[in-house]
């Protein structure tokens, strides 16, 4: 389980997840550990040293790490405990 405001970081519209209720409140929310995300902005120069990380804006708002070759528009895969980048999305 995750905090559900840890959690929203990550919401999609359509995405199924599991809510833990007491008393009629939300205190947690379940989302998978592993999400596809578009970059929606990141800086377009390649970063030159091997293991170079930028920031990413993804379409969930949260920004993530990425390696110098992540472009904008690319689809990629997020650790969405840890925030970290996991892999390029396949196509």
């Amino acid at each position: 389980m995750f905090e559900a405001a840890g959690a929203a970081r990550w919401l999609q519209d359509g995405m199924t997840v599991d809510v833990l209720l007491h008393e009629g409140a939300a205190i947690s929310a379940e989302i998978p550990t592993t999400l596809t995300v578009t970059v929606a902005d990141t800086p377009s120069d390649r970063m030159s040293e091997a293991g170079s990380r930028k920031a990413a804006l993804v379409n969930t708002g949260a920004t993530v790490q990425v390696p110098g070759f992540v472009q904008n528009g690319e689809r990629i895969v997020v650790n969405t405990v840890t925030g970290d980048f996991v892999r390029r999305a396949a196509t």
